[in-house]
């Protein structure tokens, strides 16, 4: 992990206090709520916009190849039991270099800690995918091989991402999850502006990329976990993502198996889709906050997510994360595993990017248990 440093590109390291002064007036944040309804399709600088390209560079990883593992797709789904599958993981990275959105480039600045928070019971049915293909019972996935969902999305890699990441109930193949947020921390905190922002990617048709919410994380509590929110901003189904930034190419996914440590992801089923992006600024009208807020992050929430504020902390609330009505239609986000990238446009310090780990790398340990439930 990287180490912990004073300040990067504008972003402090202060530690947290209290945040009630940040949020400057009623006004402010009604603005930068109505604002968002308009951004993608009138983008602009500081603006909420599609990404229009990006650029990225491939460093080439050692296969790893493990033998023999079940299927564990539905009647339909591509891989099944009782077929077991030789999965070799290649170990490739490809990451992003640089995005464009409104007509302004952003490259990365920073990196966040992933932290998936699950519903109520803690059962970990997370689901990956990955670029790849198959053959008979010889699959070839292009990423690494990864423990989890926490380690997907704690890097910058274009080549692996979550699927249904918020599909608890009703997946036609089984491939549900039970998670209520997924969180993206920077623990000591930067401030806001236009100049700052994060992407959300995801694995989907060009018109019809999946509803999400986001919000930025205004403050910590004392034990490093979310204590209260900005905005909860929606991007709804079909809405963003509409330039197709990788073409469509098969993907594998795969599903936690809990009993094998070792080997953590069966393969179940395998599509084929382009992946789109939208870009989202920290801070200004039409951003997460007002500029000038210090936050900690983003969560993103699914679709049928709701509340303000403290509201959105305790994602065992079946009142603001109600688990039953969060199907593929408003939870089937894929997003890639790129997601915890903080990108600037500001041209970064020659060191930027090896000092961009933010998050210390003790976090994790520190969290609560069902907030670690991997």
């Amino acid at each position: 992990m990287f180490k912990k440093i004073n300040s990067i590109n504008g972003i402090s390291s202060d530690k947290p206090g209290n945040f009630s002064e940040v949020i400057r007036s009623r006004i402010a944040v009604a603005a930068a709520v109505a604002a968002v309804t308009a951004a993608c399709t009138t983008p602009g600088f500081g603006a909420i916009a599609n990404i229009s390209s990006i650029t990225t560079q491939m460093t080439t990883g050692s296969p790893t190849m493990v033998p023999d593992l079940p299927g564990v797709g539905a009647s339909y789904s591509m891989f099944q039991s009782p077929n077991t599958y030789n999965v070799t993981y290649a170990g490739n990275d490809l990451k992003l270099t640089s995005v464009t959105a409104g007509g302004t480039t952003y490259t990365p600045t920073g990196m966040a800690s992933a932290v998936v928070e699950r519903g109520p019971d803690g059962t970990n049915t997370d689901n990956v995918w990955y670029a790849g293909s198959n053959s008979g019972s010889n699959i070839s996935l292009q990423g690494p091989k990864e423990s989890s969902l926490v380690t997907a999305f704690g890097g910058n890699n274009l080549l692996v991402g979550a699927d249904n990441l918020f599909s608890n109930t009703g997946n036609a193949v089984g491939d549900n999850t039970n998670i209520d947020r997924l969180d993206m921390l920077f623990p000591s905190g930067f401030t806001a502006s236009s100049t700052l922002a994060f992407a959300v990617f995801d694995r989907g048709p060009t018109d019809d990329h999946d509803a999400f919410k986001i919000a930025a994380i205004t403050a910590l509590d004392s034990s490093g976990n979310p204590s209260n929110y900005g905005p909860l901003i929606s991007l709804t189904d079909g809405s963003w993502g509409t330039t197709d930034l990788i073409p469509a190419e098969q993907e594998i996914i795969l599903r936690k198996n809990n009993a094998s440590p070792s080997n953590p992801f069966d393969p179940s089923d395998s599509t084929g889709q382009p992946i789109g992006g939208v870009l989202i600024p920290t801070g200004g009208t039409g951003a997460l906050v007002p500029a000038g807020t210090k936050i900690y992050g983003y969560s993103l929430f699914s679709g049928v997510a709701n509340g303000v504020g403290t509201q959105l902390v305790d994602f065992t609330d079946t009142t603001f994360f109600p688990d039953a009505n969060s199907t593929s239609t408003q939870g089937g986000l894929d997003p890639v595993g790129t997601s915890a990238v903080l990108f600037t446009t500001q041209v970064p310090e020659p060191t930027a990017l090896t000092l961009a780990g933010v998050a210390a790398a003790g976090l994790l340990g520190r969290r609560s248990r069902k907030s670690t439930n991997e």
